[in-house]
């Protein structure tokens, strides 16, 4: 819930007021879903994926187009 918030901050440039706004929201609903009987599951944690490691070939297929891009741009001038 947390990550979900700062993340809704950042992208929508949300004013302090609103993010409480929108956490009183979200724990108006979560309370809503427990009081309904509603189990929930313990945090987990995650982290950002900063990058998807590509395969040996995908890799080097990618440095060849970029070499004859290099190339190709070079022999222009």
């Amino acid at each position: 819930m947390v990550d979900d918030q700062y993340s809704q901050m950042r992208s929508k440039n949300l004013t302090e007021t609103e993010l409480r706004q929108a956490c009183r929201s979200e724990l108006q609903k979560m309370f809503c879903r427990i009081s309904a009987g509603e189990s929930i599951p313990m945090p987990r944690t995650q982290l950002e994926k900063l990058y998807v490691p590509a395969s040996t070939e995908k890799a080097v297929a990618y440095v060849g187009r970029m070499r004859m891009l290099l190339k190709a741009s070079c022999k222009k001038h």
